[in-house]
């Protein structure tokens, strides 16, 4: 598993990091003491009583994925069972990779199937069996074609998994307006300038070139992702702004491009 989740660290890095990095795990789980009694031991295939270590730690693995400031975004969903009755000790991941990326803040969406110390189900599913909770994340993303904001997929998810006898536990540490699902239309960005000169650059919250042209006389009209944003011109006039609110940003001074 660190192998290839290796591969995929690597490429974001190569990139300059990624928006968001989804993990969702369904299988068998134990709750793993810590000092917050959330972390849980994801089991592996050979795990036993008697090879206890053979499972890995989620707050190990979200920290240290965290910790390389490569991905915006985190999503962690668990389907599986955090009981304490088996003495499951999960472990930090392996991977070691120096990172080329400026480190970004990373925040972090995590899901769990169920309460610490209480198991999760499943149930049938024509001729298959289905977690209850991977079945009701997916049947509020398909009934979302528009996509759903966080805020509302965590109030969405606690509500349809209760409503089986089941009680998810959802952490959402997402700014607001982020979305999960279809994009939908992004939100627009109309920047007007009256003493900018030159030429001028967006720049993203990573300091990564969104955007540029001479400023001319005419408005900015840009579709673009949510998020922070600078302004800078030739004459070294710089300004930061917070995109994503509204519809629709205006952006425009008495002098200098300002939000």
């Amino acid at each position: 598993m660190d192998e290839q989740l290796l591969e995929f660290v690597t490429a974001a890095d190569a990139i300059h990091g990624g928006r968001r990095l989804y993990f969702h795990f369904s299988g068998h789980g134990a709750g793993s003491p810590n000092e917050s009694g959330e972390d849980v031991a994801l089991l592996l295939a050979k795990w036993s009583r008697n090879l206890a270590r053979l499972a890995l730690s989620i707050d190990e693995y979200r920290g240290a994925l965290g910790g390389m400031g490569i991905f915006e975004e985190i999503v962690v969903s668990l389907d599986c069972c955090r009981t304490t009755a088996e003495r499951a000790i999960g472990l930090p991941p392996t991977i070691t990779l120096q990172t080329q990326t400026q480190r970004c803040a990373t925040r972090t969406f995590i899901a769990y199937a169920t309460e610490a110390g209480r198991s999760a189900f499943e149930v049938p599913d024509r001729e298959l069996w289905q977690g209850m909770f991977t079945r009701s994340l997916l049947t509020i993303l398909r009934r979302s074609p528009q996509g759903i904001n966080a805020a509302d997929l965590k109030r969405a998810l606690e509500y349809e998994v209760a409503s089986s006898g089941q009680h998810a536990h959802v952490i959402n540490g997402l700014r607001e307006g982020s979305m999960f699902g279809r994009r939908g239309v992004l939100p627009g960005l109309v920047i007007t300038f009256s003493r900018a000169r030159g030429r001028c650059r967006l720049r993203d919250g990573r300091r990564m070139l969104v955007a540029e042209r001479d400023v001319g006389s005419g408005s900015w009209d840009l579709s673009i992702e949510a998020g922070l944003y600078k302004l800078e011109d030739s004459s070294g006039r710089t300004t930061a702004f917070d995109h994503g609110g509204e519809a629709v940003t205006r952006v425009g001074s008495r002098g200098d491009p300002t939000g």
